[in-house]
């Protein structure tokens, strides 16, 4: 009989235990974060990265303006140009980083960095990410190939 109520009491604790870790498992927070003198341009293209990261992860993702300093667990997105993102000025000065062309698109731990010398730049970047990285086709109102989904920390 006490094997009975060992077994009932431990199906009841797993049965505890995986509802309360089901919450703290879906998936990583999700970021993307624009200097506060982001232009339209660099919010409209913000939304674009909101959109297909959204469709690849299945996640939720923010889009919010910088903060002083990025914490906590998540992954984060750093878009914009210098001009227009402190962030991106100082990642770029304290990592001896070059904008070539184009833009740069940097990953370091928790950190992407999309950045642009202009919006334009930038916003080239950003859809080369898309393109790339998260298999996004350019095309794909027309073609109707959806991406394949992929964890956020790919």
């Amino acid at each position: 009989m006490q094997i009975n109520g060992t077994m009932t009491v431990k199906k009841i604790l797993t049965g505890l235990l995986l509802a309360l870790a089901g919450p703290l498992t879906v998936s990583a927070q999700l970021v993307i974060y624009h200097g506060h003198a982001g232009s339209p341009t660099e919010l409209a293209v913000c939304a674009d990265l909101q959109a297909d990261l959204e469709s690849v992860t299945g996640a939720s993702v923010q889009v919010a303006p910088e903060p002083a300093k990025i914490t906590g667990a998540g992954h984060y997105f750093v878009v914009g140009t210098p001009a227009s993102s402190r962030l991106v000025a100082d990642m770029i000065k304290e990592n001896k980083l070059r904008l070539q062309g184009d833009g740069l698109i940097r990953t370091s731990g928790p950190i992407t960095l999309l950045a642009g010398a202009t919006a334009e730049g930038m916003q080239n970047t950003v859809y080369d990410y898309c393109r790339t990285t998260l298999r996004i086709d350019p095309l794909r109102y027309w073609t109707g190939r959806e991406p394949g989904k992929i964890r956020p920390a790919e």
